[in-house]
């Protein structure tokens, strides 16, 4: 019997591991009044739970050991278990809406693959994110067994660099130069030069993103980044907006 106390102490002894469940079930009354609930726990051995940990690739690390990461970068991480029958899942705190779109292999794999893009972010700069990785053993006929085993990160996104402009023109106008700056040309043959000026960010050196966003249509990236502010690119034929990402 249990004391007649709002609280009670089991010993870790006392509860050997089991396949079934123990119940316990709390009684309170007052008078003629009465209310009960119950609580289920399952006792699994040190043996039975899978040791769950993650790997990863990223070098940069605050003060105390927390990955940092851009906002826009591609983040992988590999989940591991020592029991080769364990089932991955991978959750996000403060809750984040993950689609397929950014987790292509979904959160229910062994590892987990995040690509956020300018339209679809799944961390915001400066925020601070725990990723956990819970493993659940399987037993006969692929029950799942209470046995749970836990792994974690965190991660802490940088913040956004200091803003600055960002300007395209036809090459040899606006910028240094005297001459104002000309925002048309013949596609594919007149160089026009992207600069971004007074950005300003903690981590140096910064990188820079260059794309051309026709009106009306899906953001069409060029296919490079590079830490200098200034690059010179040729345009095809279309109304744009040039679009510079600087992290």
């Amino acid at each position: 019997m249990f004391p007649r106390t709002a609280s009670i102490r089991v010993r870790a002894s006392s509860l050997s591991a089991s396949r079934n469940e123990y119940t316990f079930t709390l009684y309170v009354s007052k008078d003629t009044r009465s209310h009960s609930t119950v609580v289920r726990l399952h006792m699994s051995s040190l043996e039975e739970i899978p040791s769950v940990g993650i790997l990863h690739s990223i070098s940069s690390v605050d003060g105390v050991g927390r990955l940092k990461i851009n906002a826009l970068e591609r983040l992988i991480l590999y989940g591991q278990s020592d029991d080769p029958k364990t089932l991955f899942s991978w959750t996000i705190s403060p809750a984040t809406t993950i689609s397929s779109s950014v987790a292509p292999v979904g959160v229910a794999s062994q590892n987990f693959v995040l690509l956020a893009t300018i339209e679809q972010q799944i961390f915001m700069p400066g925020g601070l994110y725990l990723i956990t990785l819970t493993g659940s053993t399987v037993e006969w006929f692929n029950i799942v067994s209470g046995a749970v085993g836990r792994g974690q990160v965190e991660v802490i996104v940088n913040p956004a660099p200091s803003p600055g402009t960002c300007e395209a023109c036809k090459e040899g106008t606006g910028g240094a130069t005297d001459v104002p700056c000309v925002k048309s040309g013949r596609a594919l043959l007149d160089v026009f030069t992207v600069a971004c000026r007074q950005w300003s960010d903690g981590d140096a050196p910064l990188t820079y993103s260059f794309g051309i966003k026709p009106y009306n249509a899906e953001p069409a990236w060029l296919a490079f980044q590079f830490e200098a502010s200034v690059k010179d690119i040729i345009l095809p034929r279309c109304v744009c907006v040039c679009v510079c990402v600087c992290v």
